[in-house]
Formats: C-alpha cells, sequence, structure tokens
C-alpha cells in the first residue's frame, strides 16, 4: 500500500482541523487512518500541553507504535523508516510526561529503543530515541534502574565516543550518562564497562582540554561526569581489568 501521497493530502486538507479530528483518526479502523492522526499528532505534542499529549496517548495505543517501530506496517523499507522515525518522534513527547514515561507501557520499550541505539540511526531518530530514555530515566527511580539493567550505559557511552561534541545527540548522551551513574552500578557492571568508561574518560579529558569554541555549560557538564567517572574505587577497578590502563589514561590524569 502506498499511503505517502494520500497521508499527505489528508494532512494537508486537515492542516486547519482540530484535535478532535486527529484523535479521531488515531482510532480509525485501519492503517492509514491511523498514519494520518499520527502525523496530524505531531502537530499537538510540541508544545507544553500536557492533556492532548495523553489523549493523543490514549487514542493511538501502545500497539500500533510497536507495529510502527517494528515495522509491522505495509510500506517501501523507505516508508518503513519514516514510520520507526514518525513513531520514535511522537514517543519521545509521550516521555516529556512524567506518568506516561513512568508507565509499563512506555518502560517495555528500552530494550527497543537501545536496539535502534546500536544501529547508528541518522541523528533525528538517535536524539529522539535519547529523549524517550531521558524522559523514562527522569519520570521514576525503577526507570534508570531498568534503563541500566538493559546495558544502556555501554551503548551511550559508544554514543558519546562516535558523537560530535556539542551536537545534540552527545548533550543528551552525557545527561544520561550522568543520570545512569548515580544508580548505583556494582564492581561487576564497572568490570563490564571498563573498556567504555576509559573511552568515555578519554573523550570527556580531551574535551576540557580545548580552550576555545566549547560552552562552559558543556565543560562543566564534562566536568561532573568525569568526576564521576574518575572515582578511585572505580579507577582502581578499572586498573584491575585492563591492563593499558594507566597507559591509556596518565596523560590526561597528568594534566587533570
Amino acid at each position: 500500500m502506498d499511503v505517502s501521497s494520500s497521508l499527505q493530502r489528508t494532512v494537508t486538507q486537515d492542516s486547519a482541523g482540530c484535535l478532535e479530528n486527529c484523535l479521531s483518526f488515531l482510532k480509525g479502523n485501519n492503517d492509514e487512518q491511523r498514519l494520518v492522526g499520527l502525523l496530524l499528532a505531531t502537530k499537538y505534542v510540541q508544545g507544553d500541553d500536557t492533556s492532548s499529549v495523553v489523549q493523543i496517548f490514549d487514542a493511538v495505543g501502545i500497539q500500533f507504535i510497536n507495529r510502527l517501530l517494528n515495522s509491522g506496517v505495509q510500506g517501501t523499507a523507505e516508508q518503513k523508516e519514516a514510520y520507526v522515525q514518525l513513531s520514535i518522534s511522537v514517543l519521545s513527547a509521550f516521555c516529556r510526561v512524567p506518568e506516561l514515561a513512568a508507565s509499563d507501557e512506555i518502560t517495555e520499550k528500552i530494550p527497543t529503543l537501545l536496539e535502534i541505539l546500536k544501529k547508528r540511526p541518522k541523528d533525528t531518530i538517535l536524539v529522539d530515541c535519547l529523549e524517550c530514555l531521558i524522559g523514562i530515566s527522569a519520570a521514576s527511580d525503577q526507570g534508570k534502574v531498568s534503563i541500566k539493567k538493559a546495558g544502556a550505559l555501554s551503548v551511550l557511552m559508544e554514543c558519546l565516543a562516535r558523537s560530535s561534541s556539542g551536537s545534540d545527540c552527545f548533550l543528551a548522551s552525557l545527561k544520561l550518562v550522568q543520570m545512569l551513574m548515580r544508580v548505583n552500578v556494582s564492581e561487576e557492571e564497572i568490570g563490564e564497562l571498563a573498556s567504555s568508561i576509559l573511552s568515555t574518560i578519554e573523550v570527556l579529558a580531551e574535551l576540557l582540554s580545548r580552550e576555545l569554541n566549547t560552552l562552559e555549560s558543556l565543560k562543566l557538564d564534562a566536568l561532573l561526569l568525569l568526576q564521576m567517572l574518575c572515582k578511585p574505587e572505580i579507577l582502581d577497578l578499572i586498573a584491575s581489568f585492563e591492563t593499558v590502563f594507566y597507559e591509556r589514561l596518565s596523560p590526561f590524569l597528568q594534566v587533570f
């Protein structure tokens, strides 16, 4: 089913419509109607109107979002990628509402979000995935624990390492790693993350060594995370797992 042109026509025709029309489409009997509703929903989920976001969440249902994320809707490969981007965009809006972000329906999406991050998608999808995880983390302590248990720290540290400093992806990854490092991290987890932590320390130390073209707020956030990662108990554990520890970090530790 080639829905792109008909979807765009319907959305254009409804540009002067209202939330009720959007909700009606979301409750439609077929995928095309629901997709139209989801496209219209993007107009109502960008602001601070929590009531509208909750109504959209209730109308669309998480199962349709799941199908879009898992390419369970007919279309070309390009269309399916667009559907994933659309669903993640709307999902990130849901995650800005604490009661939704803390719900089981949303927290069950944590593994899916991390899998998408591992595939190195387009920056727009990447940032929306990170915003989803930030919302879940901020909504409850259990959310942070669930994200950490799903193996998020290694994925996020990889995002930090490959992102341009100051980019939306870098800033979101930095914020998330800070949030998760405040949750108790076991010795076993530190051992598993040893190489990732070393790489992150190198990235942050290199960032902090620059004097120009770096925002002060970014430097402060980077310094905060660096302090978290460079606690003696963490460094001692990493040193016991990584034989190249001192070789890799000594230049940075001498500076800082």
